[in-house]
């Protein structure tokens, strides 16, 4: 195993590298996979056979008869689709706000609104923020008229959320404080929670296309606060992973009406307002095209399972846990943000070529790498699976995350900069156990270049 490598291949790509045969008792603790081994191990020796290097080769087929032998069968590996989603998670954290506008204030309130939108579209293509929405209550008694909800990475980019010094130099300082008193005057805001996202339904990426020209006004929420009964907690989280989840992944996929479910998990409130432990959101859009029939929606439901008896995910929620139900119209939202715009800008073929002329080709899609690695002659060397990978912009710093079979990230800092993908050699998620073999210097990075071809 090469202790730069680190994962699951005896592969070394990175060049007169130590390696260190792991035992047999640690296999599983790095999370080796034994097949995968064998096959990366074969693909080296025929390629060193056909090169100036079979002097390696008896080293290397002795390391695959260890490996054949002494190595330990490990869990399988986490599903595409699985590691996709991670990818493909909208957000970590959201704060919501819960608004009481003054009476007769309401009309104002709203065109205030639309500035602090135009300022939170600034902010998201920034990396301050990753989105900001204003929605209105159908009637409730939940004790207030709007909520406004803004979406982060991590709990870290909630701190100091507004540089009011860099606004002031956008927007204007004498605008800015005007903004700030008349929105001070025309609502309250009388509670604040900070909700972490745990689960979610996604759309397919070859129906996107559903997302075209919608408008925040074709939008409706219809918000479930969920607080489970005493002792039943457990029981309530194993319906929604296993019942819910993979159901609200259905209705997503076959009802092109249905956008987007989420289930939260709330951390942190203050003030007034619904204090329930969960939400689940359910959006959609506000006609009627698109959506699916009762008969289809039971076989969806008839589908998932199997459940004790007759009793569907629905059903079992409402046994486990008191739920009061309150649907919002969507007023406004921020368009894009600063991951969607690196995300666009890496679509695409990047090369970087090593000192030796060896190269190595990513080939990049929304949510997806392709790495493959080659001689200087153009021969292929070893194509690594597809990958999903996810881009996190915190104000102007980028991270890079790719969602690897075993269920591992590897995380490094990446900026694009003149045309060339800048992406550090040094793994973020690197321990102090490296061996004999140091992790690469913190100002190492590979520099990609856009290609036609790999």
């Amino acid at each position: 195993m090469c202790m730069r490598c680190g994962v699951t291949s005896l592969t070394c790509f990175y060049g007169q590298h130590n390696w260190k045969l792991i035992p047999k008792s640690n296999a599983n603790k790095h999370k080796i996979n034994p097949f995968e081994l064998k096959i990366d191990t074969f693909n080296l020796i025929f390629s060193m056979m056909n090169s100036n290097q079979k002097h390696v080769c008896r080293h290397l087929i002795g390391l695959l008869l260890l490996n054949i032998f002494l190595l330990p069968a490990v869990s399988e590996e986490v599903p595409f689709f699985d590691r996709l989603k991670q990818a493909r998670f909208p957000y970590s954290y959201v704060v919501f706000e819960k608004l009481d506008v003054a009476d007769g204030k309401e009309l104002e309130y709203l065109e205030l609104e639309k500035k602090w939108l135009a300022i939170h579209n600034i902010m998201a293509k920034r990396g301050k923020i990753l989105s900001w929405g204003l929605a209105k209550a159908r009637t409730n008694s939940l004790g207030y008229e709007y909520v406004s909800w803004k979406t982060f990475r991590s709990l870290k980019d909630l701190e100091m959320v507004y540089n009011w010094a860099e606004l002031g130099n956008l927007v204007g300082n004498e605008k800015l404080n005007d903004l700030l008193k008349k929105t001070g005057e025309t609502r309250t805001i009388i509670g604040t929670q900070v909700l972490k996202l745990r689960d979610c339904s996604m759309i397919p990426l070859n129906d996107m296309s559903r997302l075209a020209q919608l408008k925040p006004s074709d939008l409706f929420i219809r918000v479930k606060f969920m607080e489970p009964k005493k002792g039943k907690m457990e029981n309530f989280l194993k319906i929604v992973d296993e019942g819910l989840s993979p159901l609200y992944q259905k209705f997503t996929e076959a009802n092109k009406k249905f956008f987007s479910w989420e289930f939260q998990e709330l951390l942190f409130h203050k003030g007034k307002g619904s204090r329930e432990s969960f939400r689940a959101f359910e959006i959609k859009r506000n006609d009627t095209s698109g959506g699916i029939s009762k008969k289809e929606r039971s076989k969806i439901e008839n589908g998932i399972g199997p459940w004790p008896g007759t009793i569907s995910p629905r059903e079992s929620i409402k046994k486990l846990a008191k739920i009061d139900t309150v649907y919002f119209d969507v007023v406004y939202l921020t368009s894009g943000n600063a991951e969607a715009t690196v995300r666009n800008n890496l679509q695409g073929i990047w090369t970087h070529t090593n000192p030796d002329g060896s190269f190595r080709t990513k080939v990049m899609t929304h949510y997806t790498e392709q790495l493959s690695f080659y001689h200087s002659d153009g021969k292929l060397i070893y194509a690594r699976p597809t990958m999903p990978f996810r881009i996190e912009v915190s104000d102007k710093l980028t991270r890079f995350t790719v969602f690897q079979p075993d269920g591992s990230t590897w995380h490094a800092s990446m900026q694009l900069h003149d045309g060339k993908w800048y992406e550090q050699d040094r793994n973020l998620s690197y321990t102090n156990d490296h061996g004999k073999t140091p992790p690469p210097a913190p100002n190492a990075y590979y520099i990609y270049s856009r290609s036609s071809n790999p």
